[in-house]
């Protein structure tokens, strides 16, 4: 499983990296890799460049994307999951509509820890579902 996690402060690119690593609790496959951008504008070059299984998207990063522009988004890579890591659950809503997929707490690991083990079993189970339903036609 490849991800591109796009933040934009290095103490947060090395934790998040870390702790991305380190998760062993999940029935997902294995992350292969975990590609970093730490400027908006490098975002899409990125995206078409690495074609991520998951994106891992900063909450400060919304602040510079639209609803229009996280649905653009969501039109081109229709099946990669989007995550936002945030402390401001604030805008939530009009994002969730705009087609991301859900939102973790970034300021406790063990929070982060969890909720990120629960998010990568589900698109695990929604990719084993699609399989097997594909399989069945």
């Amino acid at each position: 499983m490849k991800i591109l996690l796009a933040e934009k402060k290095k103490n947060h690119m090395s934790a998040l990296k870390l702790a991305l690593t380190q998760i062993k609790d999940c029935k997902c496959k294995k992350i292969s890799s975990i590609v970093i951008v730490d400027e908006i504008k490098k975002l899409d070059e990125k995206l078409k460049e690495e074609k991520p299984d998951i994106l891992i998207l900063d909450g400060d990063f919304l602040f510079y994307q639209t609803k229009d522009n996280i649905s653009s988004l969501k039109a081109l890579y229709p099946e990669m999951p989007i995550l936002v890591l945030t402390s401001n659950f604030e805008q939530e809503k009009k994002f969730v509509l705009a087609g991301i997929e859900d939102f973790i707490p970034k300021d406790s690991a063990d929070k982060f820890y969890e909720e990120m083990v629960i998010f990568l079993n589900k698109e695990s189970n929604k990719k084993e579902i699609e399989k097997n339903n594909n399989f069945k036609r």
